[in-house]
């Protein structure tokens, strides 16, 4: 044990904002799921995986409550606590098995990996969402790569504890007193728009927590690059083709009434707004953009990505991703006064429906830096980000790319009934995103 790292770390605000929020309508679990062209070794990585907990002491942290207050105590769990590996054919379903697993960020690691051994090696990293958002993943996923380098030429290697600050004060430094009145008011605004959805604009899924499971659809290279040039002549960027694809999947598997007000839930990487764009450590800096989009998507697919490029630039001149956060500072006390009971006996997929559902979200976790995934001699040959498994009748997909190969994934509940209208959804959506790429290859 490191005796450099403190043994506690105060809760930030974002550390309770997801702790009582994201239990409502998920299992709180990110992944980055990794495919490599030859073997690894297994010991080396099971030593970094230890080692890299120490490097983000959160990382190595169970999430504890006294009374009202949450704090983050060093725990002590044995290397194969953090790392397993497993001999299989059949990589898909003990892929599913890991992605699914629950995990109790009381008494677990809050990062876990599995190595499985098949015809191909894959390696599936966990990361508790109470510590980490989608930004801090990739973060933490190059991390380890570093780490697994060092031990190859130095077996005695330690990586460096990174005690930076995981608060919002990251941000908020940066910003004067008018621009802090200004968000301010830009709080009020997203209180405009509703984030609880009427029952017509979701999916017809049933609301059960029981049998998580993923589904993923993937855009290849050429058709990536198909888009991106498409994107480029419609002064559009990648994220909100996206949106429109997503917009008009729900659309035509709705076929919602003309009065039907039709919006999206997607989330912006606060880290934008710190210069340099890092994080000072592993946490939470991602902040909600509430997209409305009326009653009329228009025609077609370049009219509804006209209208998602005039909301998207709206947002993104007016403190893109920052209206929660006044939101989150009053409220975080009274709001989870009640958390310490969850904490005490967490409840994992509860059979129960959830009194609420919202709005269909889309969280784009951005590409995944092939430079920084590197892993030695062990190549990468394909890698992706997933959100948390989502509680039906809720949806979130969950988009990221590496190697110019894009990914949509989502995790739901809900057994085989649910996952043929997620499966359906997704081919929906995958088949616009082509159409739209063939269409753009063809008047090139």
């Amino acid at each position: 044990m490191n005796s450099s790292i403190p043994q506690s770390f105060k809760a930030v605000t974002c550390d309770y904002v997801m702790a009582g929020m994201l239990p409502l309508y998920s299992d709180a679990q990110l992944h980055c799921v990794i495919r490599f062209n030859t073997r690894l070794e297994a010991e080396r990585l099971a030593r970094a995986v230890r080692l890299s907990v120490d490097a983000e002491p959160v990382l190595g942290c169970n999430l504890l409550a006294e009374g009202n207050r949450l704090y983050w105590q060093r725990a002590t769990y044995r290397e194969e606590a953090y790392f397993s590996q497993v001999q299989s054919d059949d990589t898909d379903t003990v892929l599913r098995q890991f992605l699914c697993r629950p995990l109790d960020a009381t008494n677990e690691p809050l990062v876990q990996a599995c190595l499985i051994r098949g015809e191909q090696e894959v390696l599936v990293l966990k990361v508790c969402h109470f510590a980490a958002d989608g930004g801090a993943m990739k973060t933490y996923a190059y991390l380890l790569a570093a780490i697994y380098r060092q031990l190859q030429h130095n077996p005695a290697y330690q990586p460096p504890v990174n005690l930076g600050s995981r608060s919002l004060r990251q941000i908020s430094r940066h910003f004067s007193l008018i621009d802090k009145l200004k968000i301010l008011r830009r709080g009020w605004r997203n209180n405009q728009v509703l984030v609880f959805s009427p029952q017509n604009w979701r999916l017809p899924l049933q609301p059960l927590r029981t049998q998580p499971d993923y589904l993923w659809r993937y855009i290849e290279a050429p058709q990536f690059q198909a888009l991106k040039a498409y994107g480029e002549q419609q002064s559009a960027t990648v994220h909100e083709l996206l949106l429109t694809a997503m917009l008009r999947a729900l659309h035509q598997r709705l076929s919602p009434p003309d009065e039907q007000v039709m919006r999206l839930i997607n989330t912006a990487d606060l880290r934008r707004h710190i210069p340099g764009g890092q994080a000072e450590a592993i946490c939470n800096l991602s902040g909600p953009i509430y997209l409305d989009m009326g009653t009329d998507l228009g025609a077609d697919f370049a009219t509804t990505l006209a209208k998602v490029n005039a909301a998207m630039t709206r947002e993104k001149q007016d403190y893109i991703g920052l209206g929660e956060i006044p939101r989150w500072l009053y409220s975080t006390q009274p709001l989870f006064s009640g958390l310490r009971q969850w904490l005490q006996k967490p409840q994992k997929y509860d059979p129960n429906p959830l009194p609420f559902a919202f709005t269909p979200a889309l969280t784009n976790i951005g590409m995944i830096d092939s430079q920084r995934l590197d892993f030695g001699e062990a190549a990468v040959s394909s890698a992706f980000l997933t959100a948390p498994v989502t509680f039906a009748p809720n949806l979130i997909v969950a988009v990221s790319s590496f190697a110019q190969r894009l990914t949509l994934s989502v995790g739901f509940t809900g057994g085989a009934e649910n996952r043929q209208v997620i499966a359906a959804f997704l081919d929906e959506m995958e088949g616009i995103l082509l159409a739209v790429a063939e269409k753009a290859g063809n008047d090139q």
